[in-house]
């Protein structure tokens, strides 16, 4: 007999136990109905652990084999206790397997410093939060715990599905999967986590052992880092940090309003679409609420605009304190912002956002020696069945925070049919000397049921918006003989335009010349080429003054 080889008793169980453990964990997460019935081979598994811990005195493994067997003795394992049932497989692991084997599979910290370091980054800053989806409950437990003692807020998950999941509820900052889940196949996972996250720049890392190399060279540009079992947790702290550092950059750049740091109103109107159009989210309900301050006109009258901006940044914290990761918050424009607020009823989000309402009237603004309260008003619309299309549910919300200002501001409504305003008699001016653009305009604001009126030139638009008093102008901002700019500025010395709002439309997306446009009197500015949904969407808001 060769000495080196087991000798089929307690050696050999010691050898092979784990390997069956492991296996069991795997059906275990891997069942596809939580509530079925265990196979024949699962529950003969446990009889055989609790026989051989019993026959080589393993009391400890003896005790928890028998536990489980109590757990499924009706030949079923509930969802509500498969938490448990893994967590004492886990057990038998920690007992059976030497500390080498275990100390070979965990990530370790080569030095505290680096921990702490990243630490007090977190303490400093937001904390991020980091999602983890790895089967492993042994180095799932381990990273998680050593990821919240560097002040990471830390999701985990055993399956990929129910990853999926928690992402629907709170979005992560970054996620870091295992490559060998045994539930959804990597291709399947790395295409959803990309459906669901992609446009929030949210970094994705892989992490598999020594002998998933291939596989992870596979999918490297489907991800934006790796990691290979056993490895040292340093690395990862510091390839977290530099992904999420790149991707909040990223986001600011392309997504994100400049003064408040809140998602700007493009990509606000392409998460509303998303949410209307997309299958899976078809199936639920989602609110949007549309607020302002109330006489924030008076704030920047009173104490000047650099006061006003600060009010505005002081507000846009206090709101992105109190919402859920999933909720999309968005300044729309001056002093008005959007929330969306997925998988959210309306008589929810009306006391999300009533709660906020009574909280922020009640709060001191300080600006350097200055105390100002403010107070706000919203309205609500939910994205139901019915509804389509961003303008009409942003359409309907306006609708809703209009009445809410007409019944004395500092409060919020939910829209009712009643509530509904006729919007035929709105005279639409479009002003322009490009033909294409006057057809574009016309043909996309036609179905509106507006009254549409034309002029190809500045002259030409006086004489008509002297005749017609629209409501609202569209007006290009360069034109032959008198340019955009000139009629506004006539426009606005005019007192009978009192109340016409004007959008100016330009191909130049200068600074210089936007706070030219707004500070001769324009109401908004929007650039070409332009988004038809967002052009309404601005419209809308402008007409249920």
């Amino acid at each position: 007999m060769d000495p080196n080889k087991p000798n089929g008793s307690k050696e050999l169980y010691l050898i092979q136990t784990p390997k069956k453990i492991e296996v069991l964990m795997n059906e275990v997460i891997n069942r596809r109905n939580a509530d079925r019935e265990l196979s024949c081979e699962m529950l003969e598994q446990l009889q055989d652990l609790e026989a051989s811990s019993k026959k080589f005195n393993m009391n400890d493994v003896t005790h928890i084999a028998q536990t489980l067997l109590t757990m499924v003795k009706s030949g079923y394992l509930p969802l509500y206790m498969e938490r448990a049932f893994l967590h004492l497989l886990d057990e038998i692991l920690l007992i059976l397997q030497t500390p080498t084997q275990i100390q070979y599979r965990l990530p370790k910290i080569k030095d505290e410093q680096v921990l702490q370091l990243v630490k007090e980054y977190n303490h400093k800053d937001h904390p991020k939060t980091l999602l983890i989806i790895e089967d492993d409950l042994l180095f799932l437990n381990k990273i998680a715990r050593l990821l919240s003692e560097a002040g990471f807020n830390v999701l985990k998950s055993h399956r990929g599905n129910l990853g999926l999941q928690i992402i629907d509820e709170t979005l992560p900052d970054c996620i870091l999967f295992g490559v060998d889940l045994v539930d959804i196949t990597i291709e399947e996972l790395i295409e959803k986590l990309k459906r669901k996250v992609s446009d929030f720049f949210v970094p994705i890392i892989a992490i598999g052992d020594k002998n998933q190399t291939k596989l992870i060279e596979k999918i490297k540009f489907e991800t934006d880092d790796s990691l290979l079992k056993p490895f040292i947790m340093d690395d990862l702290f510091l390839k977290v940090m530099r992904l999420t550092d790149k991707a909040l950059r990223m986001k600011n750049q392309v997504n994100i309003d400049e003064l408040t740091g809140i998602y700007s109103r493009k990509f606000m109107m392409e998460r509303l679409e998303y949410y209307l159009s997309n299958h899976n989210e078809k199936q639920f309900v989602h609110s949007v609420a549309i607020f302002d301050l109330d006489y924030f006109k008076h704030v920047n009258d009173k104490y000047g605009h650099s006061v006003g901006d600060k009010v505005l940044v002081e507000f846009t914290k206090f709101i992105r304190g109190k919402i859920r990761n999933t909720d999309i918050f968005a300044r729309y424009g001056g002093e008005e912002f959007i929330l969306l607020m997925p998988r959210t009823e309306e008589k929810n989000a009306w006391k999300k956002l009533n709660s906020l309402r009574k909280e922020f009237s009640n709060l001191h603004i300080k600006v350097g020696d200055k105390v100002i309260q403010q107070t706000f008003s919203g309205g609500i619309a939910s994205a139901q069945a019915n509804i389509n299309n961003p303008v009409e549910i942003l359409n309907l919300a306006d609708i809703a925070l209009y009445v809410a200002k007409n019944n004395g501001r500092n409060r919020v409504f939910i829209y009712e049919p009643k509530m509904k305003l006729k919007k035929q008699q709105s005279k639409i001016l479009i002003v322009d000397d490009d033909r294409f653009t006057r057809q574009i305009l016309l043909d996309g604001l036609n179905e509106e049921e507006w009254s549409l009126l034309e002029a190809t030139n500045g002259r030409e638009a006086l004489e008509i918006a002297k005749r017609e008093h629209p409501k609202l102008i569209l007006l290009d901002g360069l034109m032959p003989e008198m340019n955009g700019y000139d009629v506004l500025v006539e426009i606005r010395q005019n007192i009978r335009f009192k109340q016409t709002a004007i959008i100016m439309l330009t191909a130049n997306q200068s600074e210089e010349n936007i706070a030219k446009a707004l500070d001769a009197g324009a109401d908004d500015y929007i650039t070409k080429p332009f988004s038809l949904i967002e052009l309404k969407a601005r419209i809308n808001r402008f007409l249920v003054r």
